[in-house]
């Protein structure tokens, strides 16, 4: 068939899930889409569905992985009928690239453009409670991040005070569909609207947990309970230390009623089989052990400091 057209992904799945690029390879096999991955080392090596890595799941497709792009490599996979898709890539796409794909470089954008900009997502939106407005997006890749034309876009609904795993659930229960519906239109030659981002634009960066999540104990108690909150699972957790002892925390609650003095926070004060209770002076903390990990599980708690 002549002008048949062709779909790069870049990037990788998200991690413990099949999705988002897993699906669509799935997709694409079924209907019969020529298409070629583009991923990284980091993504090869994340556990994605039934604890196998990406690698795995990709294992009888073709791909090409690149820690720093290969331009020249990537750039003879592209022509008049190709399209790129890139979903929770890594790279900074270089103006050759972009000019190579001539306006059919797009990327997906799971929040809302363009007050959303940026990376790690969840925990920005949960840090700032910011569950109002809650959109997935499809914009077309330009020389600045996040910036392009907007030619797809889907409003989803999310509960308050969620965890990064039920975010992820309502993510992945609407952007296969989305995504389809994109490429469906790409495939077959639709119309495509452009839409310029409008509104208050911000800029989040890209968020480590085992580097950024350390506990500030002089936060008041929201503030603290929301940053546990938002680098919970699937994330590797806020941290904090006893005796220089790392220990991860998933989850947490808080009680205003009780006030101590700042001296007394991150101070443990109260224990029992299933919870521990650590002071602050806007309030105290409750966390479950079950939500607990270390190297060196304490065999208790009480009067000890979270530093």
């Amino acid at each position: 068939m002549k002008n048949k057209k062709k779909i790069i992904l870049f990037g990788g799945n998200r991690l413990s899930e099949n999705g988002p690029i897993g699906d669509l390879i799935g997709y694409f096999k079924k209907s019969g889409i020529d298409f070629f991955l583009v991923t990284d080392p980091v993504h090869l090596k994340k556990k994605t569905y039934n604890n196998k890595s990406f690698r795995e799941t990709i294992k009888d497709i073709k791909y090409l992985s690149f820690k720093k792009i290969n331009e020249k490599k990537v750039s003879k996979l592209i022509d008049i009928n190709t399209y790129g898709i890139s979903i929770n890539s890594i790279w900074k796409f270089s103006d050759f690239l972009i000019n190579k794909f001539s306006g059919r470089l797009y990327n997906y954008h799971a929040a809302n453009l363009p007050e959303e900009r940026g990376a790690a997502n969840i925990t920005w939106k949960i840090l700032q409670k910011n569950f109002k407005k809650n959109t997935i997006n499809i914009h077309k890749v330009i020389k600045e991040f996040d910036t392009g034309e907007i030619v797809a876009s889907k409003k989803i609904n999310l509960k308050k005070n969620i965890l990064p795993k039920d975010y992820l659930k309502v993510i992945a229960l609407n952007e296969k569909s989305f995504l389809i519906n994109f490429i469906d239109k790409l495939v077959t030659n639709k119309k495509i609207l452009l839409k310029k981002q409008k509104g208050e634009q911000y800029y989040w960066p890209r968020l480590n947990a085992n580097k950024d999540g350390k506990i500030n104990w002089s936060w008041n108690v929201e503030d603290i309970t929301l940053f546990i909150k938002s680098f919970s699972h699937p994330f590797n957790g806020a941290f904090s230390f006893i005796n220089n002892n790392k220990i991860k925390i998933y989850d947490a609650s808080f009680v205003k009623k009780k006030k101590f003095h700042p001296f007394q926070n991150g101070l443990v004060f109260r224990e029992d089989n299933s919870k521990i209770y650590v002071a602050n002076n806007t309030g105290y903390i409750v966390l479950k052990k079950i939500n607990l990990n270390s190297k060196k599980m304490l065999k208790n708690y009480i009067g000890k400091r979270f530093i």
